[in-house]
């Protein structure tokens, strides 16, 4: 296949737009057929990029590419046209026509192709193009396509659809479809998200539908509560249902009326696993879940975990596809953290991992966190004690705060000290904190935190690894006066303008060290 000059009118986003014919790049350069001119050889460029459409259904309008300029810098124009096959469909219900930008400006690069999406009728029909290049044109392969007649999926048709679909836009297993319900959550790039989709909740508030991979950020053209029509494909990801090659094909006048999340607490309640169909079975909905337990985070994979009853689940924070902002993907971070321990009511979307439940946030507030359990002093020192955390290896020398009360529970008071009869020349407790210096040698260090509420009672201890220092680094310190032959200098690399050389080794902490060991 040959590839448009980054200089080309249109772009690989023009293209992109065209359909899913950049996927497939057709045969190879052995077997493609010997063209003999220009225009035959864009021709065949063109029929490879859409002749994976053949026979498909098309529920939403769609774009061709009207001007293509190849890697000669030779441009073309192409001419389409539809012919409708069906007897008694009226010409109208498909017909090509400009083509708009993501502006909604008229676009010369592109036609679009219009298609009734409201149609009562099943409708046949060919789509044809004509390539142009100076006086001489070539008719493209006839493709043979369908429109289905308006139907509005029931929740139990998109589900009977989705189990059976494959994973990727244009599987053979996918089946074409619109439904319509209310927005719950917009996910875009105004979010900062890679991916834009929508998830919306059908009228009978059976579940949700996924719309993935819109061509464009919903934001710019509904609310929550916004009543809309999504068509497209249906598909089946890791147990996850979703809509493929999403269109947003209407959107209704009514007033934007978001909807209330669905109190699911009792059925989190009475699951005995996350996998529970009772959990599962209403993908997508808009729920919350009363009193829960604030547990702990994962915050490598972005995990914000609550308990009720016998099971854990969590709130998740997507790298690419969350819808809430940035500003409330911190504060749900710093509010998680610091209310670890409380009870709060917690809202979301559903949504499976190797089929298991788990929330995406909607609001900007996931959690509201209500209060701190009434604990026994027992329970509460407990509590601080499974949560208190100290780092385990020392690499190089520094000064670590330590707890002196409760995260949560702050009555409990938290004293330290080092393990009778242990080793710790390389760490010094004083004033509330810990100082390391890394010695000669390698040390372990075992520090032990006193939990004390009342009359209760308990210790951790933590085992510190600390390194020895290295005799092979540079140990700076700070000078008042240079004086040659008296130190040394180590620079990180940066943009200086011009080049900046030194003689030395740069070690395995990248700093540049000189033939002379340290002192």
């Amino acid at each position: 296949m040959k590839k448009l000059k980054n200089k080309s009118l249109i772009g690989l986003a023009v293209l992109a737009m065209a359909g899913a014919g950049l996927v497939a790049c057709g045969p190879k350069k052995d077997d493609e057929p010997k063209v003999k001119s220009p225009l035959e050889e864009a021709a065949y460029y063109i029929d490879q990029i859409y002749q994976s459409d053949e026979g498909k259904l098309k529920t939403a309008d769609f774009d061709r590419i009207s001007k293509y300029i190849d890697d000669q810098n030779r441009e073309f124009t192409i001419d389409w046209s539809v012919t409708v096959v069906t007897s008694g469909a009226p010409a109208t219900s498909v017909q090509v026509v400009p083509g708009k930008n993501k502006k909604g400006e008229d676009d010369a690069n592109l036609s679009k192709i219009d298609i009734d999406e409201e149609s009562e009728l099943d409708v046949d029909f060919t789509l044809s193009g004509v390539i142009h290049y100076g006086e001489d044109s070539l008719n493209l392969a006839t493709l043979n396509l369908k429109m289905p007649k308006l139907h509005i999926a029931t929740w139990e048709e998109y589900v009977g659809a989705c189990k059976k679909s494959g994973s990727s836009a244009g599987d053979s297993k996918n089946t074409a479809l619109s439904v319509e319900g209310i927005v719950t959550a917009i996910i875009g790039a105004a979010n900062g998200n890679t991916t834009n989709a929508l998830y919306v909740q059908d009228v009978s508030g059976k579940g949700s539908y996924y719309a993935y991979k819109l061509a464009d950020d919903p934001a710019t053209k509904v609310q929550k509560g916004t009543k809309v029509r999504i068509s497209g494909e249906t598909g089946l990801y890791s147990g996850t249902y979703e809509i493929l090659n999403p269109s947003i094909t209407k959107v209704f006048d009514d007033t934007p009326a978001p909807v209330a999340a669905v109190d699911y607490t009792a059925k989190f309640a009475a699951a005995t696993a996350l996998t529970d169909a009772g959990l599962t079975d209403a993908q997508g909905l808009y729920v919350e879940i009363k009193d829960v337990e604030v547990t702990d985070e994962d915050l490598s994979n972005g995990y914000f975990n609550f308990k009720k009853g016998s099971l854990t689940s969590y709130v998740r924070i997507s790298s690419s596809v969350c819808p809430i902002s940035k500003d409330a993907q911190t504060k749900l971070k710093a509010d998680h953290l610091a209310k670890r321990g409380w009870i709060a009511d917690v809202k979301g979307i559903v949504n499976l991992f190797n089929g298991g439940f788990y929330l995406t946030p909607v609001d900007a507030e996931p959690f509201n966190f209500k209060s701190l359990p009434e604990l026994s002093d027992t329970d509460q020192v407990a509590f601080e004690k499974n949560n208190l955390t100290l780092l385990a290896n020392v690499e190089d020398s520094q000064e670590v705060t330590l707890k002196t009360a409760g995260s949560s529970y702050t009555g409990v008071n938290i004293a330290w000290s080092f393990k009778a009869d242990t080793p710790h020349t390389t760490a010094v407790i004083d004033n509330g904190k810990v100082t390391f210096t890394c010695g000669e040698d390698e040390e372990t260090v075992t520090l032990v935190a006193t939990l004390t509420k009342g009359s209760a009672t308990d210790t951790k201890e933590f085992v510190v690894k600390v390194d020895a220092a290295s005799s092979d680094e540079f140990l700076p310190s700070v000078v008042s006066e240079a004086k040659v032959g008296t130190y040394k200098m180590v620079m990180e690399i940066g943009s200086f303008g011009n080049p900046l050389y030194a003689t030395g080794t740069i070690n395995s902490k990248g700093a540049l060290e000189t033939s002379d060991k340290a002192a």
